[in-house]
């Protein structure tokens, strides 16, 4: 039974991340309104999946971003996966499951982004700087802000499942005297 809940929880939130992915590359959103929605999504996807499942989901749907768009070859692929091993590795040794903790993973993880958007975005050099504050910040501030949303969809789903544990369950030994 505990199989199945997680299935369909897993089901629920590769639709969460399709959606997203194909909100993120519609092309009638203006540019600021859907370059990076899918790293918060991932950032909160990682938080309540185990390693591998959530390496698999970033690479995936990471390769769906590249493949929108044009001469990435790879790079968001890489970006979301290495995203998703550092947000579920953090979460799970050092950090809580709270929407604070999303929104700070989800900041921390913008700045690669950025950094990558402004490297690929114009080879020419000289307005990279300005491409970079005109789309990448105010993108950046629309994916953090919707950073506990993906948290509370991704806790509803998980929860509503019961298919994440609790890895934070230290337990003191009972001193011997």
């Amino acid at each position: 039974m505990r199989k199945h809940k997680l299935l369909i929880s897993r089901t629920l939130a590769a639709v969460v991340l399709l959606a997203t992915v194909l909100v993120q590359c519609s092309p009638f959103l203006p540019a600021f309104g859907r370059a990076f929605l899918l790293i918060p999504a991932i950032v909160c996807l990682s938080m309540f999946e185990g390693v591998p499942p959530a390496l698999l989901f970033a690479l995936f749907f990471g390769a769906a971003w590249d493949a929108s768009a044009a001469g990435r070859d790879g790079v968001y692929a890489l970006l979301c996966g290495g995203i998703a091993v550092a947000a579920c590795l953090c979460v799970r040794y050092f950090l809580r499951r709270k929407a604070v903790t999303a929104l700070l993973l989800t900041a921390a993880a913008l700045a690669p982004a950025i950094a990558v958007f402004r490297l690929t975005a114009d080879g020419s050099g000289s307005d990279a700087l300005l491409n970079t504050a005109r789309i990448a910040l105010p993108a950046a501030l629309a994916a953090a802000a919707l950073s506990p949303l993906y948290y509370m969809i991704f806790k509803r789903i998980y929860a509503s499942a019961g298919s994440f544990a609790d890895v934070r369950t230290f337990r003191l030994t009972k001193r011997k005297q």
